[in-house]
């Protein structure tokens, strides 16, 4: 869906392939068609494909392992070891993670972009509050621009490790604007 990056607020870069899959059928009928020799249709998408040549493909213990999560309009992330060699990425899956969870395991900072000609001392107040409120693991930087500064100025917040859920990615946009918040792996 290519509302991956919307719902974790993690952009893959764009050198890398991203595949997403929702097979078609429980997790005991895709085990029962194994079994028999026989396969079991699903949907395939790739959202990014920088090689050119990515797939994707769900075995029957990982597909039942995970059959929760695979199920059709579901948001999911699959990991895996690539099978491909290096002509193509053929991606075996042995992990799938709910969306709401791509960001916890994947985020290891945030950088909150600050422009002092449009922020008020009032958002900046109220930006300390979101920090306090949302304490968390991953490091948080501030991109500091405007306010007559000839180049950006990056600090890291040593006071403040942020948890980067939903809701204080949403409250910081909502403050700041929509290009205020990148969480970086």
């Amino acid at each position: 869906s290519i509302t991956y990056k919307e719902h974790t607020g993690v952009i893959p870069p764009d050198f890398v392939d991203v595949i997403l899959v929702a097979p078609k059928g429980s997790g005991t009928s895709v085990r029962r068609n194994f079994l028999a020799g026989a396969g079991i249709n699903s949907s395939y998408s790739v959202f990014q494909d920088f090689t050119g040549k990515a797939e994707c493909i769900v075995f029957a213990d990982p597909y039942q392992k995970y059959n929760a999560l695979l199920q059709a309009g579901s948001i999911v992330m699959l990991a895996g070891k690539n099978d491909g060699g290096t002509d193509a990425l053929k991606v075996i899956v042995n992990e799938v993670l709910a969306i709401d969870d791509v960001r916890k395991k994947l985020t290891k900072k945030v950088v909150l972009n600050v422009d002092l000609d449009k922020t008020s001392e009032i958002q900046a107040f109220e930006l300390v509050k979101l920090l306090e409120k949302n304490k968390g693991k991953c490091q948080c930087y501030i991109n500091v621009a405007g306010g007559g500064l000839q180049n950006n100025l990056i600090y890291l917040t040593r006071k403040f490790n942020v948890d980067p859920n939903p809701q204080f990615t949403d409250s910081v946009r909502s403050l700041l604007g929509t290009d205020a918040v990148r969480l970086q792996g």
